[in-house]
């Protein structure tokens, strides 16, 4: 809890005891380590999505099921367009579609990897 400079809480206007206030508790904050950006992971789910589809250049495969076509075709917007840093742009296609399959609906999302051969 802090005080303004009458030695009162700002929000309840009480006084704090003289044993409580925060100054005399600025030694038990802990410290904090200034080191820079964190590392990018390159083991993200969608960087082994994307190495696995360029390892089978020009083969479709399902990468995502998803709860609605919205969202399908969402994730298959973001995977053309580069948006992810996993599929840089123009190096991998992917579509959305609903599928029937034993009387239930699912909205898949196709991908396949189309750039240089790795």
């Amino acid at each position: 809890m802090f005080e303004n400079s009458n030695g009162q809480t700002p929000r309840t206007g009480w006084l704090l005891p003289a044993a409580v206030r925060a100054q005399e508790h600025m030694g038990d904050l802990v410290s904090v380590v200034f080191a820079g950006p964190p590392p990018r992971s390159r083991n993200t789910k969608h960087a082994l999505i994307a190495m696995e589809l360029a390892e089978h250049r020009g083969e479709w495969a399902i990468v995502q099921r998803l709860a609605s076509i919205a969202r399908a075709s969402s994730a298959a917007q973001a995977i053309r367009s580069g948006r992810l840093a996993a599929y840089p742009n123009g190096e991998f296609e992917a579509v959305a579609r609903s599928v029937v399959e034993q009387g239930r609906v699912e909205h898949r999302v196709y991908a396949r990897y189309v750039g240089a051969e790795k």
